[in-house]
């Protein structure tokens, strides 16, 4: 979206209310977030529950990274957006690292950790690729699972074996 485009919409008054995906309050956004989000997604509120933890590590030589804790509200966003199928969720999970991802994705590439053919089939979707594909980052799908264990009862060290 152009400068203009986005004057226009910041100084349009008839702009419908915009609603919290988490929360469903209406989201009463400052001029700095009108300028820098072309829609919010998340009220203030909510936006303050997201607990950042960007932890890089290497895998076999290769660069795997995590965006936040497995904690809190993204811990109750994972579970429903992935068990309940709430997929309105998918830009409020990565919200916060879409320009970091943005900028990343410029130099490297971005494959997301697979998911097993039968979890995409019962949920209707693949996670990763949705909630990249909501912040349009691009991505690639180089992996395929192979085991069957569920990440839910594994922790963080062990998921990555």
């Amino acid at each position: 979206m152009r400068f203009n485009e986005r004057l226009l919409k910041f100084i349009d008054t008839t702009k419908k209310p915009v609603y919290c995906k988490s929360c469903f309050k209406e989201i009463k956004t400052s001029y700095f977030r009108n300028s820098v989000e072309l829609e919010p997604f998340l009220c203030d509120e909510c936006l303050s529950k997201i607990n950042p933890k960007i932890v890089i590590r290497k895998i076999e030589n290769i660069k795997v990274m995590t965006l936040s804790t497995y904690d809190g509200i993204m811990k109750q966003w994972l579970i429903d957006y992935k068990e309940k199928g709430d997929v309105e969720l998918a830009p409020c999970l990565l919200f916060l690292f879409f320009p970091l991802l943005r900028m990343i994705s410029k130099t490297h590439l971005l494959v997301p950790c697979p998911s097993s053919q039968k979890k995409i089939e019962e949920r209707g979707f693949d996670h990763l690729p949705l909630m990249l594909e909501s912040g349009n980052i691009p991505y690639r799908i180089l992996l395929e699972k192979k085991s069957e264990l569920n990440q839910k009862e594994q922790n963080m060290g062990s998921r990555f074996k």
